[in-house]
């Protein structure tokens, strides 16, 4: 209501009010819509949840380009449009039933999406994060980190696969710290299991170290993978993800399977047969 009365006033409107009407319903339209994404449309009254989102985007970035730069609400403006649109770029819009979606990994997601959504995430996530006045909750760190993995499978840029994995890295260490092992939690228990954030950032470092050519990155992805498997929860569907790769893993290293390695390897094949129907011919004999 107070944008909607200043800007039918924008003529005299107070342009340091009108910038945070904008900002606040922008904020307030963004919650909706990851609520309603989250199965709470009724909840918070949402009927069109991608025409939440535009408009969401569109009041967020008119507040980006208003606000004093040297406020909180302008880092805010920054992030909160930073994940909109790097949602959007994703294109998983169940609501508009595949329309406006392309082909191939980098075309245009959902029906509202641009072609520069991508490059304008990470340019929002750039301006904002560092200037937030607290920490960034992990989700915030694995999306802007997600958004440079993109960007970097589009245009091969070194440095968005160093910030990328520097990010997804960064958040890991956080939940995991470095060297932790599962017997130190007791393997198998409810301590080890991984949470759907930490499953998703360590996947896409898996499949952002498996893009590169250093064979230090390579050693990096397998060790993500061997963590997945010991902290993925069992029925998790990224079980046959980790499974399969690491069987591609073990079986082609040069010479093969190592002799120290063979029981994992049997043990992550035998899973996907589980996972997997046991007859299909591209599936190795078990032995």
């Amino acid at each position: 209501r107070a944008r909607d009365l200043l800007e039918n006033e924008a003529a005299g409107a107070d342009p340091a009010a009108l910038a945070r009407a904008r900002f606040l319903l922008g904020l307030t339209l963004s919650v909706g819509y990851w609520q309603a994404s989250a199965g709470h449309a009724e909840a918070y009254g949402v009927s069109e949840r991608l025409g939440v989102r535009s408009t969401a985007a569109g009041l967020l970035a008119l507040a980006r380009a208003t606000l004093p730069q040297d406020t909180p609400a302008y880092a805010t403006a920054c992030v909160r449009h930073g994940l909109l649109l790097h949602d959007r770029f994703e294109g998983d819009d169940a609501e508009d039933d595949g329309e406006g979606e392309g082909e191939g990994p980098h075309a245009v997601g959902g029906a509202d999406a641009r072609d520069d959504d991508l490059d304008e995430a990470v340019l929002a996530f750039d301006e904002g994060v560092p200037l937030l006045d607290e920490a960034p909750h992990p989700g915030l760190l694995v999306a802007y980190g997600c958004a440079l993995a993109d960007r970097y499978d589009r245009d091969r840029a070194p440095d968005d696969l160093g910030g990328a994995a520097a990010l997804l890295g960064a958040v890991l260490d956080e939940l995991r710290p470095p060297g932790w092992e599962p017997a130190e939690a007791g393997a198998g228990s409810w301590v080890d299991a991984a949470d759907q954030l930490e499953i998703e950032a360590r996947v896409r470092l898996v499949t952002l170290l498996q893009a590169s050519d250093d064979p230090a990155d390579a050693e990096q992805a397998e060790r993500q993978l061997e963590l997945l498997a010991a902290t993925v929860p069992d029925g998790h569907p990224t079980r046959i993800f980790v499974c399969g790769h690491l069987v591609d893993v073990y079986r082609e290293r040069e010479g093969g399977v190592r002799p120290e390695e063979r029981p994992a390897y049997l043990a992550r094949l035998r899973e996907l047969y589980r996972l997997l129907d046991a007859g299909s011919s591209h599936l190795p004999r078990v032995a």
